[in-house]
């Protein structure tokens, strides 16, 4: 079972503007401390603010794949 976010989805859209615009010049460790939340947590909004899967869903689709891809797998050895 996944986290609960700890962003809005405005605040994920503002830490993406930071993130690529650099109007902040401190560090993403930086803006974690100021937001009180994880690196992880700063970088998996960037992510949602960009419309980009963060780590948990890349996780979850990578482990999706490799499921679907064994059950071909045995369905094919077995024909």
């Amino acid at each position: 079972m996944s986290k609960p976010r700890v962003t809005t989805d405005e605040q994920c859209q503002e830490l993406a503007d930071w993130y690529m615009t650099l109007q902040s010049m401190g560090t993403v460790r930086h803006k974690a401390a100021e937001l009180g939340i994880s690196v992880c947590a700063v970088y998996d909004a960037i992510k949602r603010g960009l419309s980009q899967p963060t780590a948990g869903q890349r996780f979850k689709l990578n482990e999706y794949e490799r499921g679907v891809s064994r059950e071909t797998l045995s369905t094919e050895d077995v024909a």
